[in-house]
């Protein structure tokens, strides 16, 4: 984590940075949600420890924040993205110097690129940070905090607000005149200066004000697949040494090759893919469908279970979902009926 610096973020470029967590979390949040058979019904954020705000007063940078651009360099080409920003593994709200500032809702989010979390990016990283977040009329009393690791340019619809370094953070600071009936915008670029080493940027932000609970909209995107394509029933063996074929096909608003494969999990074990695929007009559409092979002992089924799931991202970071039914046989009883 780095010092105190005051350098001023380059508010030139409207573009923005994305943050996520790490490819361990990451995939083993995936595989939580897909053993509990919760993805479909659980968005990107809430995996990333971003649900709504606890409380209808707060609106904090844990809940359903999106990273709008990435970018290094002062004077860098930022590009447009469109993702959560996910909790930091690198950096504690707890701790000091802001134990006393945040509450336990409020963590230091961030993105990496191309699904990957490394403690150190690139030098001179920037992101841009939005949430946006509706008011049935201006309230009386409104104040921000904000830390970041290093600086960052705070924007309210629009309209700089200041420029807040690592310490000390901006602690309560007045925001009423920025805000507006209707839908707000609080925008947040961070910049992390290199002089303290290639680590992220990353940032911290409550709001208190008298706001309507915050609901964060899925992401996930719900695909095609076929377990087992010759088989009629799908029948699995848990006890099974070999593999267990999964299709996820493409459609005309889906293109399956994009799947990003080292980031899939199959099962309620969320096994990983043996191979890294192959591409196969499988169902003869004319459009290119993604073949893999999961080690059916690492997905994890029990006797009794009658679905799985596939969960991942595409290489863009978006997340995927695909449900099929599935027959379990030669076990011996063990595990019966699954709790789900």
């Amino acid at each position: 984590m780095s010092n105190q610096n005051n350098s001023p973020v380059d508010g030139t470029d409207k573009t923005g940075v994305e943050h996520t967590g790490p490819e361990l979390s990451r995939r083993s949040a995936l595989r939580s949600l897909a053993g509990a058979g919760l993805l479909g019904l659980v968005g990107l954020p809430a995996m990333a420890g971003s649900v709504s705000a606890s409380s209808s007063s707060f609106l904090h940078s844990g809940s359903c924040s999106r990273i709008t651009g990435v970018g290094v360099g002062r004077n860098g080409t930022f590009t447009p993205v469109d993702a959560p920003a996910m909790v930091s593994p690198y950096h504690e709200s707890g701790n000091p110097p802001w134990g006393s500032v945040f509450s336990a809702d409020a963590q230091h989010v961030w993105y990496c690129p191309s699904g990957t979390c490394d403690l150190y990016q690139p030098a001179d990283e920037r992101i841009r940070l939005e949430q946006t977040f509706d008011l049935d009329m201006v309230p009386s009393t409104a104040t921000l905090s904000v830390a970041a690791d290093n600086t960052a340019e705070i924007y309210l619809n629009g309209t700089f607000v200041r420029t807040v370094g690592y310490y000390p953070p901006m602690v309560g600071q007045d925001v009423v005149p920025f805000l507006q009936t209707g839908e707000n915008t609080l925008e947040i670029r961070a910049w992390n200066d290199p002089m303290y080493g290639d680590t992220p940027a990353a940032i911290i932000f409550e709001m208190k004000a008298p706001l309507p609970p915050q609901s964060c909209e899925s992401t996930t995107i719900d695909v095609n697949i076929d377990i087992k394509p010759d088989s009629d029933d799908n029948s699995i063996n848990p006890n099974s040494k070999g593999v267990t074929p999964v299709v996820v096909y493409s459609t005309d608003d889906f293109d399956a090759t994009t799947l990003d494969v080292s980031s899939l999990a199959f099962g309620p074990g969320g096994a990983s893919a043996a191979h890294g695929g192959h591409v196969d007009d499988v169902d003869g559409d004319g459009l290119m469908d993604l073949v893999l092979h999961f080690p059916t002992q690492d997905a994890g089924f029990a006797d009794g279970d009658t679905e799985a799931n596939l969960v991942g991202q595409t290489n863009d970071g978006t997340d995927v979902v695909g449900t099929d039914a599935i027959k379990t046989v030669g076990g011996k009883g063990k595990n019966r009926g699954r709790a789900r």
